[in-house]
C-alpha cells in the first residue's frame, strides 16, 4: 500500500496520470520480482486485494451523480460534506469487505459478519482520535529533543496517548466479543 501510494504521489509530482490500477499492478510485480514467494503470503494477497477494491470503490464514487452544492449557512455545507464522507466510508468498507470475504473464507473456513460493522465503528475513531494522539506523541518527542527522557511534556502526552489506545482496544474487544454470534461458516 505504501509503495503504491508513493508511486501515485510521485506520478502526480512529475505530471503523469498513470492509472491507479496499473500502479497497483506495477507495485505488485516489483515486489514479486524482488521476492516471488510473496505471492503465497496471505498479507501480500490481502493488501493488494484490499487496495484493488479500494480503487474500485473510489472509481464508483467518482462516477456517482453529483448533487448541487449545499447553500446557506456554513453548517449546511459542513453537514453535506460529513454526509458525503460517511457515504464514501460506507462504500469503501462495503467493497473491501465484500472483496476480501472469498479469500478470508477460503483461508480461515469462516467469515465474521461483524467485519463490516467493525470497520464502520473502528475506522472513524482511528482517523479522528488515534492518529492525532499518535502525532501528538511524535510532536512531544520532537519538542523534548535534547532533554532527558521522561520530561513532563512526554509524560502528559504519552499518558493521554495510553488512554486513547486503551479505549481503542476496549472498543475492539467489545466488537470482538459480539462477533462470536455473527460468524458465518
Amino acid at each position: 500500500a505504501a509503495a503504491m501510494g508513493t508511486l501515485i504521489v510521485a506520478g502526480q509530482l512529475w505530471g503523469t496520470r498513470a492509472s491507479p490500477i496499473h500502479l497497483l499492478l506495477l507495485t505488485a510485480l516489483g515486489i514479486l520480482a524482488f521476492d516471488p514467494t510473496q505471492f503465497y503470503d496471505l498479507s501480500f494477497q490481502l493488501s493488494f486485494l484490499a487496495n484493488y477494491f479500494l480503487l474500485l470503490a473510489l472509481a464508483l464514487w467518482e462516477r456517482r451523480p453529483r448533487r448541487e452544492e449545499a447553500r446557506g449557512p456554513g453548517f449546511f455545507r459542513i453537514g453535506a460534506r460529513l454526509i458525503d464522507g460517511a457515504a464514501l466510508n460506507l462504500l469503501i468498507t462495503f467493497w473491501i469487505t465484500l472483496g476480501l470475504w472469498p479469500l478470508i473464507a477460503s483461508v480461515f473456513g469462516r467469515v465474521s459478519l461483524l467485519a463490516f460493522a467493525g470497520n464502520l465503528l473502528m475506522v472513524p475513531p482511528m482517523g479522528a482520535i488515534v492518529m492525532p494522539a499518535g502525532l501528538a506523541g511524535l510532536a512531544a518527542n520532537w519538542l523534548a529533543l535534547g532533554e532527558p527522557p521522561g520530561g513532563w511534556i512526554e509524560r502528559v502526552v504519552f499518558a493521554g496517548l495510553e488512554i486513547v489506545l486503551r479505549a481503542w482496544t476496549a472498543l475492539a474487544g467489545i466488537i470482538d466479543s459480539a462477533g462470536g454470534a455473527l460468524v458465518f461458516r
